[in-house]
Order: structure tokens, then sequence, then C-alpha cells
């Protein structure tokens, strides 16, 4: 894990992130792809997930588009937030990815180009998000592949699965959890 990274245009950090060790492994292909965070000195994450507490959903997409835009190296997005009210409790829940398919957007593109890829987001009822109690059942995958991009997945023993299942139902619960519920 992996705390401090910097973040184009701010000093700013996510809650939590995932870089592998090595990263990037000398002794596999495209280690010299493997982008350098300007502000650190050191390899960007590979995985930053943000827990939305005083941020707003359109902060937090914003957010997520330049994580993975072309002047990172963050390839999974995962963020949450969690809307507490006197009425109704509410959340808020994306996984999205880099474009790793996208022709590069040039030096002086926005930082939030190429588009992410939505790989699944909580969409609001009406006017107002999902309430926190109900459960929910969807599972979003992430091809494993993307904690290591550029490089290739290493051989390991077990070998690592095809896909991340990101289990939406559990995220819920540890919300619940933390707020006593």
């Amino acid at each position: 894990m992996l705390l401090d990274t910097d973040f184009p245009g701010r000093k700013k950090q996510p809650d939590r992130s995932f870089i592998p060790n090595p990263r990037p492994d000398p002794n596999l292909p495209n280690a010299a792809q493997v982008l350098v965070s300007p502000t650190l000195a050191r390899h960007w994450p590979t995985i930053v997930f943000e827990m939305g507490n005083s941020e707003n959903i359109p902060h937090m997409t914003e957010d997520r588009d330049i994580y993975l835009g072309h002047t990172t190296g963050v390839n999974i997005y995962i963020g949450v937030k969690y809307h507490r009210n006197e009425r109704e409790d509410s959340w808020w829940m994306c996984v999205a990815h880099r474009n790793i398919t996208a022709a590069h957007p040039g030096q002086n593109a926005p930082a939030n180009l190429p588009a992410a890829v939505i790989v699944g987001e909580l969409q609001p009822v009406g006017s107002r998000y999902p309430k926190v109690t109900i459960p929910r059942g969807e599972q979003w995958t992430v091809p494993t592949t993307l904690l290591y991009h550029p490089q290739p997945v290493p051989i390991l023993n077990p070998p690592l699965p095809v896909a991340l299942v990101i289990n939406v139902e559990d995220y819920r619960l540890e919300i619940l959890a933390s707020r006593g519920i």
C-alpha cells in the first residue's frame, strides 16, 4: 500500500493506493514505459481508492477522470461516496479503469483524456442516490492485467486470477459496519 501520490494540478492523495512490488520490474518488458510521478519522483500506484466524505460526486468523477488520464500511471479507480442524512443515508460507488487501447491524446491535451472506461457505477434513482440500507447484487470485474500495465502480469505460483471481482455489496456492508447500522 502506498498513501502518498501526487495528483495533476493540486496537492492531493488518495485514501489508499496499491503499487506492485517491484514496479517497474526491470526483468519484464516495457519497464521504461512505467510512468514516474513528477512531484514525488517514484512510480505511480496502479490502483487508487477514494472514499468521499466532504467531496461531492461530480468532484470525485472529475478526479477519477484525471487519475485515469494520460498524465498519470494509475490504471484502476475505485470511488465510494457516503452521504449521511437525518432522513436517509445514501451512497455512490464507481469502478473505472484506464483506456489502454485509446491513442495517446497528445502532450498538451487535457489531463482527463483519454476518457476512462466505466466498469460500474451506482446511478441515482430520480434525484437521489441509492439508500445504503438496500442490498446490492452487482459484481464488477477489472482485468488483472491492469495491476501491472504496461508490463505483463508476472508468473506467480499460484497465478493471479484473470480478473479482480469487486463485490458492491461488500462495500455497502463495510459502510454499514463503520456507521454502526
